[in-house]
């Protein structure tokens, strides 16, 4: 008896985990959409010719490199 109840447990924390991996995976999806369409107003209502990332290290290194690749030119900020 006591067997199952530890197997039962098992399997909703393994269920939880995916449930919670899939989550993240939804909000890196819809982030970068909401990201590369913001990217794409600015140039175009906006006229500028690149767009710059708040934040550093490598939090936007995916995002950038998306960004990059898809035409947008992505510029930094060095210093204070």
């Amino acid at each position: 008896m006591m067997i199952i109840i530890i197997i039962i447990i098992i399997i909703i924390i393994i269920i939880i985990i995916i449930i919670i991996i899939i989550i993240i995976i939804i909000i890196i999806i819809i982030d970068f959409k909401e990201t590369h369409l913001n990217a794409l107003r600015f140039i175009k209502e906006g006229g500028v010719d690149a767009v710059k990332i708040e934040g550093g290290g490598t939090a936007r290194v995916d995002t950038i490199t998306k960004l990059v690749d898809s035409g947008i030119a992505v510029m930094g900020h060095i210093g204070r």
